[in-house]
């Protein structure tokens, strides 16, 4: 079971990086908080993975982003034909005021973006607002609906802490996307790394397999 969390651990990390990680499985090893030959065994011993040179990718995570990348591509071919062939139809006129019209609707939409945090009456969504700028820059900001499902599942105090260490976190924009993704994970390894270090002698393998 151990293996089988690090596996799809790796799996979630490739999603988020392009499908291509280097193959540094200290360093894995204590992102997960799991023993280094471990990590190195799913990594190396059952042909889960493909590598070249010193990084290493999954297939099928491959062909999943690809399919991805092949429908959204042809969204975009279908609205630019639809869009090509509206402005065959107009005048100059209404072009430029098309023109205008989606100038207005993009700088609207980017000053929403940068004020989700700053207009929020959310509490977690504030608390990013006044004391994480990092966060505040990754590519997807978190939505209120986001935050409320942290404070469902986790202490404000837990989750603040884990907030701040991404936000110390040189790497946060170069290696995340989603804040609330990466929050909602780093909170699950600390209170997996919190549940290891505290259990008994004796598993209790009901209660693991249920957290599972």
């Amino acid at each position: 079971m151990s293996g089988y969390g690090v596996y799809w651990s790796i799996i979630e990390d490739l999603y988020m990086n392009a499908n291509g990680m280097r193959t540094e499985c200290e360093r894995i090893a204590y992102e997960l908080r799991v023993d280094e030959q471990l990590v190195k065994s799913v990594i190396f011993d059952f042909d889960l993975f493909v590598f070249d040179d010193q990084n290493f990718g999954s297939l099928s995570v491959q062909r999943r982003l690809d399919e991805r990348f092949e429908k959204s591509a042809k969204a975009r071919e279908s609205a630019n034909k639809r869009w090509n062939n509206a402005n065959a139809l107009q005048t100059q006129s209404d072009r430029n005021a098309i023109k205008e019209s989606k100038v207005k609707e993009n700088k609207v939409k980017e000053n929403k973006t940068i004020n989700v945090y700053k207009n929020s009456l959310n509490p977690l969504l504030i608390f990013i607002f006044e004391n994480c700028p990092n966060i505040q820059k990754m590519n997807q900001p978190m939505s209120e609906i986001e935050a409320n499902k942290l404070m469902d599942a986790f202490e404000f105090q837990e989750i603040t802490e884990i907030l701040i260490s991404m936000d110390n976190y040189k790497k946060l924009n170069t290696s995340y996307q989603s804040p609330f993704k990466t929050c909602l994970n780093w909170l699950k390894r600390a209170k997996n790394d919190k549940t290891n270090n505290n259990k008994p002698t004796k598993v209790d393998w009901t209660d693991a397999i249920r957290k599972w």
